[in-house]
C-alpha cells in the first residue's frame, strides 16, 4: 500500500488518535500495519491532565464522560506512569511516530523519546486552550528531540497560519527560545519530524523548490527572524511554489494561479 498508493506530493500515513481513544489491541494492529506499508504514524500524545490520570490511575473525567457519550465502555487498559510510558509499554514508540502535543511529559519521558529517536510537533495555541500548559520545548531541544510546529485543528487554534503559531511559540517561551529557533521549527523542524528533511524545509540545492514569499514589513538586519514573524502578522502572501511550480501568485493587485 505505502509504495503503490505514494506519488511525489502524497504519502500514505496513519494517525491513531491517542492513548485514551484506541484499544490496546487496536494499536497492535496499527503498529503492525505501520511497519508492514512503511508508513509513518502520528499521535496525540500526553496533550492533558485528563489523559495522564487515565493512563496512572484509570481514572479522572475521561471515563465518565468520553466513553458514555459514544456509548462505549472503558477497554481494558493497563497502567504506566504516563501516557509515553504507555505508548513504549505497548511498542508504539518503536515505530518512531510523531507525537502531537506531548505537554506532561517528566525527564525519563523526554529520555524515552530520545531512546526511540521520536519528534514531537508543538502547537503552542492548542495547548493552551485544552491543556493550560506549555510544553517543554527548550529543553526538547536541548537534548536532541526534533520538533516541528504545528497548529492542531480549528477545534482548538483560531487559525491555520504557522505564522500566528510562530508568534504564540515566542509568546509561550518568552525569553526561552529564540525567533531564529521558532522559524526553523516551522520550517526544517517540521520537515524533520516528517521524516522529510532531506528534500524540503530549507532552500538547498538537491531539495523540492518549496517556498512561500509573503510581505513583511521592518525586517531588521540585527535579528531578522524576528523582525520577520512580528511582521508578518496580517501579511499578503504574494507567492507560492511546490517542487519549483508556481501554484500562486500575486501580480498586479489581484491573485494569478
Amino acid at each position: 500500500m505505502g509504495r503503490a498508493a505514494q506519488g511525489t506530493l502524497v504519502r500514505i500515513g496513519l494517525s491513531p488518535h491517542s492513548p485514551y481513544s484506541l484499544s490496546e489491541e487496536l494499536f497492535a494492529a496499527c503498529r503492525s500495519l505501520a511497519r508492514e506499508a512503511a508508513s509513518p504514524t502520528c499521535i496525540h500524545a500526553a496533550e492533558a491532565a485528563a489523559e495522564a490520570a487515565l493512563v496512572t490511575r484509570g481514572d479522572g473525567p475521561i471515563p465518565g464522560l468520553l466513553y458514555p457519550a459514544v456509548g462505549q465502555a472503558p477497554p481494558p487498559r493497563r497502567r504506566a506512569s504516563s501516557p509515553v510510558a504507555y505508548l513504549e509499554a505497548l511498542g508504539v514508540l518503536e515505530g518512531r511516530p510523531l507525537l502531537i502535543h506531548a505537554v506532561h511529559v517528566d525527564a525519563a519521558d523526554r529520555r524515552r523519546l530520545a531512546a526511540h529517536g521520536v519528534g514531537v510537533a508543538h502547537c503552542p495555541r492548542s495547548n493552551a486552550l485544552l491543556s493550560g500548559a506549555v510544553a517543554p520545548v527548550p529543553a526538547y531541544l536541548r537534548e536532541g528531540i526534533p520538533v516541528g510546529l504545528g497548529t492542531d485543528s480549528l477545534a482548538s487554534a483560531p487559525t491555520l497560519d504557522l505564522w500566528d503559531e510562530m508568534r504564540a511559540a515566542l509568546t509561550a517561551h518568552a525569553g526561552q527560545l529564540t525567533a531564529a529557533q521558532v522559524l526553523e521549527m516551522a520550517t526544517l523542524g517540521g520537515a524533520q519530524v516528517l521524516g522529510l528533511a532531506g528534500r524540503v524545509g530549507s532552500l538547498e540545492v538537491g531539495k523540492r523548490a518549496d517556498l512561500t514569499a509573503v510581505a513583511a514589513d521592518g525586517i531588521a538586519p540585527s535579528d531578522p527572524a524576528a523582525s520577520l514573524i512580528a511582521g508578518t502578522s496580517g501579511a499578503e502572501v504574494l507567492l507560492t511554489m511546490v517542487e519549483g511550480r508556481i501554484l500562486h501568485r500575486r501580480v498586479g493587485g489581484e491573485p494569478c494561479g
